[in-house]
């Protein structure tokens, strides 16, 4: 609300089709504001939350940012004795085009490298105490693949592999969005096929 972005379009028209009950401290700056979100999913019995994620450099000032507003609530809500949502991600694969200056190359070392980093990055900004898991394995979720040239099963080999090393030997638990057809282990599918 104090900058407008993503509130009111550039010719100055409602960029919202929904609105907030109150605009009041709307923003992803205020742990006051997260505190009130978290705790209107908690009323709503929801017991994940999955963070839209965009780790590219361009849109790190805030997602990177918005997430350590997160915990920060997250901590606060938690020594006021109240039990949070556990947080998974939402990994919004637009953001792939950006660090790779167009669609990105999955099946090429530079594309699973970034694809990796923005899972490790996320990850690395939720501590394991509010990490959403499902046997044991935090929780990706994979927006569609039409930011990807080109991917194989090998990129989801790289990013289990190096999420193990990088985290005391965890495994992802990852649900792919249906465009991504993919074939593994422990990666579930979500969305409905197009027609």
């Amino acid at each position: 609300v104090y900058t407008n972005v993503h509130i009111i379009d550039y010719d100055g028209t409602d960029a919202l089709q929904d609105h907030p009950a109150s605009m009041e401290d709307f923003s992803w700056r205020s742990v006051a504001w997260h505190k009130k979100e978290v705790k209107d999913m908690m009323e709503a019995g929801i017991d994940i939350m999955l963070p839209v994620y965009w780790g590219s450099a361009s849109e790190k000032y805030w997602s990177v940012e918005g997430l350590k507003v997160l915990v920060q609530a997250l901590d606060e809500l938690t020594a006021e004795g109240i039990e949070v949502p556990k947080v998974g991600m939402f990994f919004d694969t637009t953001a792939l085009q950006q660090d790779a200056g167009g669609r990105i190359d999955l099946t090429a070392d530079k594309g699973k490298a970034i694809f990796y980093r923005m899972i490790r990055d996320f990850y690395s900004l939720i501590p394991a105490r509010f990490r959403a898991e499902i046997d044991g394995k935090p929780i990706v979720w994979l927006f569609v693949a039409d930011y990807a040239i080109a991917y194989n099963q090998d990129f989801i080999n790289f990013t289990r592999e190096h999420f193990r090393e990088d985290f005391n030997g965890k495994d992802l638990y990852i649900v792919a969005e249906r465009s991504w057809n993919i074939q593994a282990d422990n990666v579930y599918a979500w969305g409905a096929a197009l027609n």
